[in-house]
């Protein structure tokens, strides 16, 4: 927004030749190097827009409506997610003999999220050759499975969680997590 709200009253090539001949022309003429720059910088910024004015306001009004970088600053880019999730305690639901037996409890999940971006020419171009206009859609996936046994009158909790993701645009990620939990109160 800003660069094109100073282009609308000067082209860049333009405030390059006005600040370039007028700082030559003042160095030449004696003046110190900033003493120069500030000469050649106000000439340069002459009718330059300032904040608060009405010219100001009307085209900073009349640029937020062009979808186009280069002269505009609109953002129309859509976008949707959609996101799923579940997860299950096997112990609880599916084992119960096996959690008395053991001690052990088991947590189960997984997740599913896709994102689908309409992207509008400016921001959030497709990367895949020959669909740089078309919506760009990419997704993840993860699931995890989680052991804990707790001892000690319940005061002491282990785990062991196994987590595996997979993004679009990156290959499997495996994690591994132990923790140890001491609670001189028992372990809920």
């Amino acid at each position: 927004m800003a660069e094109n709200i100073d282009r609308s009253y000067k082209s860049d090539d333009h405030w390059f030749n006005d600040y370039t001949s007028r700082f030559n022309n003042e160095t030449t003429q004696g003046q110190s190097v900033e003493q120069a720059h500030n000469t050649a910088r106000s000439f340069a910024d002459n009718r330059r827009l300032q904040t608060g004015t009405p010219l100001f306001n009307n085209t900073l009004k009349k640029l937020q409506y062009i979808n186009n970088w280069d002269s505009g600053a609109a953002l129309r880019v859509t976008a949707n997610l959609i996101h799923a999730e579940t997860q299950v305690d096997l112990t609880q639901d599916y084992l119960a003999t096996f959690k008395k037996k053991t001690g052990l409890e088991i947590l189960a999940g997984v997740e599913a999220r896709m994102y689908v971006i309409v992207p509008d020419g400016n921001y959030f171009i497709n990367p895949v050759p020959g669909k740089e206009h078309k919506n760009l859609t990419y997704g993840r996936w993860g699931g995890f499975t989680a052991v804990t046994k707790k001892i000690f009158d319940n005061k002491l909790k282990g785990s062991v969680v196994f987590r595996m993701d997979k993004n679009d645009y990156s290959d499997i990620k495996m994690n591994r997590r132990v923790s140890v939990v001491y609670s001189p109160l028992p372990c809920a």
